[in-house]
């Protein structure tokens, strides 16, 4: 019985490693791809070339990066 209870706890510690472990990863990238817009140049320059290489996963990514760097503040600016 003892032998089981302690089989049963070592998987859920583990599964929780393993859950911290790609929690991690998955931040890691998030900031890779935030720090990848640091510029509204950088910003337009994506937009431009979304069509000969479209990238959805950056989406989020850029729209954060945009509205931190208040370019949805300004009208003329915002397009």
């Amino acid at each position: 019985m003892r032998s089981a209870t302690v089989i049963v706890l070592a998987l859920a510690a583990m599964g929780v490693a393993l859950a911290a472990a790609g929690e991690a990863a998955a931040q890691g990238k998030r900031a890779s791809a935030q720090q990848e817009f640091t510029r509204p140049e950088e910003l337009l320059r994506w937009i431009n070339g979304y069509r000969t290489k479209p990238q959805p996963n950056k989406v989020p990514a850029l729209v954060k990066a945009a509205s931190q760097m208040g370019v949805f503040r300004d009208m003329e600016t915002a397009g």
